[in-house]
């Protein structure tokens, strides 16, 4: 079972995704969060997820500061971004503070499943659509 911690402001967003999350036999949402402060408290309540789907844009603490945190206090937790944003320089920042994965939020259902799986094994991944972009 893969355990996972949703960070997303917009709360239609955030059930959308953890509907089909939910929908995997191997997948599990335990936690949820409007941004990274509370994802950090959760952690400290003793959550302990596997992946962290987080949004970059967000209020208080964002993706890419969640992302950097996360790196120093917690490293065996993986960070996922699921973003609007798909610039290059996002993307490389999001890498360079220790995310494992970047997907945009137009990604389609298989691919998100399939990038939480390979992230959850050690692998990392970027969506088709930025890989494209950036090639």
């Amino acid at each position: 079972m893969i355990n996972i911690i949703l960070a997303e402001d917009h709360l239609v967003v955030r059930n959308g995704i953890k509907l089909l999350i939910d929908s995997q036999d191997d997948l599990s949402v335990i936690g949820e969060a409007n941004n990274g402060e509370e994802v950090l408290a959760l952690l400290e309540s003793g959550l302990k997820p596997d992946v962290v789907l987080s949004d970059i844009s967000m209020n208080g603490m964002d993706g890419l500061q969640l992302v950097e945190r996360l790196k120093s206090d917690y490293p065996d937790i993986k960070v996922v971004i699921l973003s609007m944003m798909n610039s290059s320089q996002h993307v490389f920042q999001a890498f360079d503070k220790g995310a494992k994965g970047y997907l945009v939020k137009n990604v389609g259902y298989d691919e998100l499943l399939f990038a939480i799986q390979h992230i959850h094994i050690g692998g990392r991944y970027l969506c088709e659509e930025l890989a494209m972009m950036l090639v």
